[in-house]
């Protein structure tokens, strides 16, 4: 069965997920898919953008299962979630920076980011002519064990959008988008680790809408006081396509010269924000 997932961009959703069930009709509707059975698994194949449709029966926070599979990419369509219920398309890679579980994934281990994927997405929701929020959000939640990039793509933050058809057509339509367009060889776009700031890091959205660079992991600040050297360490190796440079955002990080310190250590690079 996993033959069927190598070398493919695999987009896995929940059926538990309004959201992401919206948008893997959508995925459906606009473009051509072929029904196969594998295993008594039923999946959708797209030959032509060698794209796998894969529909999970849990919360697709806990996936961990599917580390196995040996796609090129995961592109993970889910809902997301928030108390201010503002409609939003958000952007991230999963991970637990500590030792909460709650959501998934393993303690203290992130999954592989995918900076310039993150970026072509984040760059593609910002022509939406919907009034929703768009923004990366900092690195959180499960899975964590995949061994290839893992990028979640949302629609928040309350039952009224996640069951939109308008907004799950056009993350349909951006994820089809970076299927035929998306480049690993992007030249002029530094890739890197965000250290600081709040939950939606609204310094790293604004810096990668400039287009000037591409934000893998991002380590929030309300983590940074417990945060431990081997986490940094683990967010530069899990950085697909290699960076050692590390974006602080000055006003949203205390502990500055902690942080420094600590990745000056590890003989990593790091500029301020």
């Amino acid at each position: 069965m996993t033959k069927l997932f190598k070398k493919r961009n695999v987009i896995v959703y929940s059926e538990l997920d309004d959201a992401g069930v919206n948008i893997a009709e959508n995925l459906l509707k606009i473009s051509s898919w072929e029904k196969e059975e594998v295993n008594g698994l039923e999946v959708w194949l797209q030959n032509t953008l060698k794209a796998v449709l894969l529909p999970v029966e849990t919360d697709i926070v806990f996936t961990d299962y599917l580390e196995n599979l040996n796609p090129q990419i995961f592109i993970f369509i889910s809902r997301h979630s928030s108390e201010s219920g503002k409609p939003s398309f958000t952007v991230h890679t999963p991970g637990n920076w500590l030792t909460n579980v709650s959501h998934g994934g393993k303690p203290k281990s992130l999954g592989v980011s995918n900076p310039l994927l993150q970026r072509f997405f984040l760059l593609k929701l910002s022509e939406t002519i919907h009034p929703v929020n768009v923004s990366l959000e900092v690195t959180h939640h499960g899975p964590t064990e995949l061994k290839k990039p893992v990028t979640f793509i949302e629609i928040g933050s309350s039952p009224r959008e996640w069951r939109n058809k308008s907004f799950g057509e056009f993350i349909a339509e951006t994820i089809l988008e970076a299927l035929k367009k998306f480049n690993y060889e992007t030249r002029g776009v530094e890739k890197a680790v965000g250290v600081g700031g709040p939950h939606y890091a609204p310094k790293f959205t604004d810096l990668t809408l400039k287009g000037e660079v591409a934000i893998g992991h991002i380590v929030p600040r309300y983590v940074l006081q417990n945060l431990d050297l081997k986490m940094l360490e683990q967010a530069i190796e899990r950085t697909h396509g290699k960076t050692n440079l590390f974006l602080i955002d000055k006003k949203g990080t205390k502990r500055k010269k902690e942080i420094t310190n600590k990745i000056e250590e590890l003989g990593f690079d790091y500029k301020f924000i």
